[in-house]
């Protein structure tokens, strides 16, 4: 479930008022358009409030009167901003497909794509060349970025790990050369999917006997603890990090470093002995991690 306050950073707020409708082929009278506008606003903000304090249901029932409004009146950030909303709702609800399906709406991609379909129809090639491709031919403007932000947090949520990755990734890199960016937080959702990878490996290790799976399994553990790691590291290291962001790190962070030297300690005592120097190490992280934490509070 989706945190409030996270989702304060990222809530859509509708420019009404600012914008100036500049296509002639819409002939209501200029003083209904801002009328109209008006409306949606407050909706949007109705909304927000309602999700403020936890009634989702009824924010996304504001939030689709929103995006009624703003079609009718031809206001395609509108419509965006209000999906963007919708897909918050819908997560705070656990319908989380759905909510992936409706991002895939605001950032106009192929609903029957297969990309928020579980299982996968599709193989993950396919779809993660689908998403690349995408991502290239749009020219993203800050609010796409929300949206396409949002979609890898989306997919990680239904499983799709593969290709929450390859969203942040692509997105990332973007994110650096706009300066109305959040780069901190696409950091922090990739650090999130490769920790998922790393639960999902550890999962798998512990499920299987084959001798050859399993030694894939643990190597995948490793590594995906690691990289996980490095990347909240990155962020907790970083002077321009937000302190709510860099917060969120750290507890992933301290999390991740406790989790995996449980695996480790396990593996150790059943005679991996090869485990042990990484074991120490991140044995060594855990206290100074700690100590950060304490200090936020």
């Amino acid at each position: 479930m989706i945190k409030r306050r996270d989702w304060a950073k990222y809530f859509f707020l509708s420019i009404a008022g600012l914008f100036t409708f500049n296509n002639k082929a819409f002939i209501a009278p200029a003083y209904a358009t801002d009328k109209r506008h008006n409306q949606a606003r407050l909706l949007t903000q109705r909304g927000k409030k309602y999700f403020d304090e936890g009634r989702a249901l009824e924010a996304l029932q504001d939030w689709e009167e929103a995006i009624k409004i703003y079609r009718q009146i031809h206001y395609q950030e509108g419509v965006t901003g209000s999906l963007i909303n919708q897909n918050y709702a819908l997560q705070a609800l656990g319908l989380n497909r759905r909510a992936c399906t409706t991002l895939l709406e605001a950032l106009k991609l192929d609903a029957d794509a297969d990309i928020c379909v579980i299982p996968s129809e599709q193989s993950t090639e396919s779809t993660t060349e689908l998403l690349t491709k995408a991502i290239d031919q749009q020219k993203l403007t800050p609010l796409d970025l929300l949206a396409w932000h949002n979609l890898g947090d989306v997919l990680r949520t239904i499983g799709k790990l593969d290709e929450s990755k390859i969203v942040l990734e692509k997105i990332l890199s973007t994110a650096k050369n706009l300066s109305s960016a959040d780069h901190s937080r696409i950091l922090l959702s990739l650090g999130n999917t490769e920790n998922s990878f790393y639960k999902q490996a550890r999962d798998n290790y512990s499920s299987t006997e084959e001798p050859a799976f399993k030694k894939e399994a643990s190597f995948l553990v490793q590594k995906k603890a690691l990289e996980s790691l490095d990347i909240y590291q990155q962020i907790n290291n970083s002077s321009t990090t937000s302190q709510e962001v860099q917060l969120q790190s750290q507890l992933q962070h301290l999390n991740l470093l406790l989790d995996f030297q449980e695996w480790l300690t396990i593996e150790v005592k059943s005679g991996k002995t090869n485990l042990a120097t990484i074991r120490t190490s991140i044995t060594q992280q855990i206290q100074p991690a700690v100590r950060a934490n304490a200090s936020k509070y």
